[in-house]
């Protein structure tokens, strides 16, 4: 058990033709120390899956501002991730760690982050719905 959760995950991949499509985490209920029968966590690994506006895993940056003009980019310490998301959506879109080349200038565990912090092109990894 860590900080941040426990060391050891349970997960359930979905498979099709050989392709991963989702990861399926379950809730894991801090209080009791177990994880429960409930969907925690569902981590989109597969392209095909995609918004209303079309965007979805391998989806560019500027293809998602394009779709959310809204759109906040920023950075965890606590999990390690770059996020791209919008308030239209309930997911965060994870980047490629490999695009980042702006600085980390970390003042708490959610540091925001701008567009030009990012090769261009970069992509989306996967998508985590909570």
């Amino acid at each position: 058990m860590t900080e941040e959760g426990p060391s050891e995950e349970t997960s359930y991949v979905v498979s099709g033709k050989g392709v991963d499509l989702l990861t399926i985490l379950p809730e894991y209920d801090y209080d009791t120390g177990n994880y429960t029968e409930n969907i925690g966590e569902i981590i989109v690994l597969y392209d095909k899956f995609r918004t209303m506006d079309n965007i979805g895993v391998n989806s560019t940056i500027e293809e998602f501002q394009k779709a959310y003009p809204d759109f906040k980019l920023w950075y965890t310490y606590v999990s390690g991730i770059y996020v791209i998301e919008t308030n239209q959506l309930k997911a965060q879109f994870i980047l490629n760690k490999k695009d980042f080349i702006g600085n980390l200038n970390i003042q708490n565990e959610m540091t925001t982050l701008k567009k030009s912090d990012f090769k261009k092109n970069s992509k989306v990894l996967k998508i985590r719905i909570l």
